[in-house]
């Protein structure tokens, strides 16, 4: 599904969850895991929204196209091997206004307690705290 999308036809998607949202008041910000999380990176460049999570995104080097228009934070763990070091260093120059955060030992998916190979509690706790913190911080009305 994923290589078969139409990035712009899928940010019209995220656009009208965002849109459909806002009508009910306030700030709106998104949360993207994996594919969703360079989707989240997108979202950023390109919708209004408040801010942005990322959990381990995916092909971020497709999203070094555009400046950020909000903040984001991002969660990858140091053995993912859908974000090697590399790519996420080459993210950071990019985007050095991103928040990045890397989790020792954690590979794709760490946050993801439907898989149990994956998921690592301790760091998915901080991660999400984390995440918590940050949307109370730019997305609380």
């Amino acid at each position: 599904m994923m290589l078969a999308s139409n990035l712009d036809q899928t940010m019209m998607d995220v656009d009208a969850a965002v849109q459909a949202l806002k009508a009910h008041g306030g700030k709106v910000g998104v949360i993207g895991f994996c594919w969703g999380g360079g989707l989240a990176i997108r979202s950023a460049q390109v919708l209004d929204v408040a801010a942005v999570v990322v959990f381990y995104g995916t092909r971020l080097q497709n999203y070094q196209i555009a400046p950020l228009k909000a903040p984001v934070q991002g969660h990858w763990g140091t053995e993912d091997s859908h974000a090697p070091a590399e790519t996420l260093e080459a993210m950071q120059a990019y985007f050095p206004e991103m928040e990045i955060f890397n989790y020792e030992g954690a590979g794709h998916a760490f946050a993801n307690d439907a898989r149990s190979n994956d998921y690592m509690a301790d760091a998915a706790g901080v991660a999400h705290a984390r995440a918590e913190e940050f949307l109370a911080r730019h997305v609380a009305n």
